[in-house]
């Protein structure tokens, strides 16, 4: 994001919703203090922040890293309930396809 130049006692607000994930840097990788402003992120700097790039990046934390997981387990789980109600049925299908043969 192309940041104006902004004097310390006023806040720069993007166009983002607020999340306490998102961090921002400026263009000489100078980390920034986030806050949230009626939904919106805002940028917030002691010193003000001059023209500059602004880099807004997702620093994930352990709860989006468990959305993950379960997610994953959640796929394993009904796979394994497919395949489990699939099977005998397909078993089936072959020993009477093949007169009664084990195949």
């Amino acid at each position: 994001f192309a940041s104006p130049a902004i004097p310390s006692d006023k806040a720069l607000v993007l166009p983002v919703t607020y999340d306490n994930t998102l961090v921002v840097r400026k263009t000489d990788g100078e980390l920034l203090t986030t806050a949230d402003v009626g939904g919106f992120l805002a940028v917030i700097s002691a010193d003000g922040i001059p023209q500059t790039t602004l880099s807004i990046t997702l620093d994930p934390d352990g709860r989006m890293l468990a959305r993950v997981v379960a997610s994953y387990v959640n796929l394993a789980m009904v796979m394994f309930l497919v395949c489990w109600a699939v099977y005998p049925r397909w078993v089936a299908r072959r020993h009477s396809k093949f007169g009664g043969e084990a195949v």
